[in-house]
């Protein structure tokens, strides 16, 4: 994603949905300390990471607790992302816990050179990062020259599709425009066309989470008073989330809160 006032359109036809601005809310409020700690916990790549090692890079990388994870367990890590202060952040809680920051890199994905880390990963991810992009096969096609033969690419999107989107689209409908609503039918698609082919069938995957898409900092704004919104919010996670949560994390198209698939690449086709 490209530091830019308007979006442009990089020349395999993908045109990114956000500019730089767009994510310093996203980032509002983080540090590396609260990294570290979000890392301890599970991620939706958990069986591709635990129990060996490798190379991991990851497409949108900026504040990435995934990362930070996979350098725990010894993985060597490496991604790239154009907001600076995401990937300071990345850097610095890497860094102060002895782990190698260098291969990830500050820079645009649309025309960065790729070709410097040919066939060197054994997994390319992304999270949340290609619905913010039309046509974004292209940026799959690209990337996928970074992986080894027989490579992993883990792709998760929001689920659009949720409870939760309906109140994102109605409140803060700006932010929902810089949004494409993928279908795990839609997932699969997209990857084929980038000459990946399809591990495991996309699907809606995770348990019920009320953060997920919910506008909180919207909402709270149309509360005149705090408490009352303290009150509600918890109330909300003990009626709505907890009983919620109690449905199984896969193929629950209006609670799971993504979509997720896994795609190989086996250099028949690389250029």
């Amino acid at each position: 994603m490209k530091a830019q006032t308007e979006p442009t359109i990089a020349t395999d036809g993908t045109t990114p949905l956000t500019v730089r601005q767009d994510w310093q809310k996203c980032y509002s409020g983080r540090s590396p300390e609260l990294l570290m700690r979000a890392s301890a916990k599970s991620s939706l790549i958990d069986r591709f990471i635990q129990g060996g090692t490798g190379r991991i890079f990851e497409l949108g990388c900026g504040g990435s607790k995934v990362l930070v994870r996979c350098a725990e367990l010894g993985w060597q890590v490496g991604g790239i992302d154009y907001y600076k202060p995401a990937v300071d952040m990345l850097h610095t809680c890497l860094e102060s816990n002895g782990h190698s920051a260098k291969n990830v890199l500050l820079g645009d994905f649309l025309d960065a050179d790729c070709a410097p880390l040919r066939e060197s990963c054994d997994l390319l991810v992304s999270f949340g990062v290609i619905e913010h992009f039309d046509d974004a096969w292209g940026i799959l096609d690209k990337w996928k020259c970074v992986l080894k033969k027989g490579g992993i690419v883990v792709t998760s999107v929001p689920n659009m599709h949720s409870i939760n989107a309906a109140p994102f689209r109605w409140l803060d409908r700006a932010y929902w425009r810089q949004h494409v609503a993928y279908t795990p039918e839609a997932m699969d698609s997209l990857h084929t066309k980038a000459g990946l082919d399809v591990v495991q069938k996309a699907d809606y995957v995770g348990k019920y989470s009320l953060d997920m898409l919910t506008p909180w900092d919207v909402i709270a704004r149309r509360f005149r008073n705090r408490y009352l919104f303290k009150v509600v919010h918890t109330l909300a996670r003990l009626c709505v989330e907890k009983p919620l949560g109690l449905f199984p994390g896969r193929g629950v198209r209006r609670l799971s809160p993504h979509v997720m698939g896994v795609y190989s690449f086996g250099h028949e086709s690389a250029p």
